[in-house]
C-alpha cells in the first residue's frame, strides 16, 4: 500500500517534533520501516514525492481519460473508433477499452434481440389468449 501524502507530512513533522520511529509508526499506524524510510528520503532530498517509476508512460492524459468516460457516459454504445476520432486522441481503440475497464465498464455490446413488430405482437397475444385457460 502506498503512503498518502498527508502521512509522509505527518511522519516529517513528527520527527521535526522529536518524537522517536517507533512513536510516530505506533501513533500512525504503519511499520517503523516506512516512517524510517520517509525520514531518510527527507533528509536526502527535501522533500517526500514520489521517485520516478519504470514502465510505459500513459498515452492519455486525465482530461483525455474523462472525456472517454463523459463519451460512454453519453451513450454506453459508441464504438471505441468513434471515441478515438471525436476527441481526437492518439492511442489504440484497446487503450480506451482498458480507461473503461478501469472504471469498471466491461462488454460494449448491445444484447441482440428479436424484433417486435406489430404482426409478432398480435401473434403472441393471440397464442397467449388461445391457451389463456389451460395449466
Amino acid at each position: 500500500m502506498e503512503t498518502s501524502q498527508a502521512t509522509r507530512g505527518r511522519i516529517i513533522a513528527l520527527h521535526n517534533t522529536g518524537h522517536s520511529i517507533g512513536e510516530i509508526a505506533r501513533h500512525l499506524g504503519i511499520s517503523p520501516h516506512t516512517a524510517a524510510r520517509w525520514i531518510r528520503r527527507f533528509a536526502d532530498s527535501g522533500n517526500t514525492t514520489d521517485k520516478p517509476r519504470c514502465g510505459r508512460p500513459r498515452c492519455t492524459t486525465p482530461d483525455q481519460d474523462l472525456a472517454i468516460i463523459g463519451a460512454n457516459d453519453a451513450d454506453p454504445f459508441t464504438p471505441t473508433t468513434s471515441i478515438l476520432s471525436a476527441y481526437d486522441i492518439s492511442c489504440s481503440t484497446q487503450t480506451i477499452r482498458n480507461r473503461l475497464h478501469a472504471i469498471g465498464v466491461e462488454g460494449r455490446k448491445p444484447a441482440r434481440k428479436p424484433e417486435l413488430t406489430e404482426r409478432v405482437m398480435e401473434q403472441r397475444m393471440e397464442y397467449a389468449l388461445e391457451y389463456s385457460d389451460k395449466d
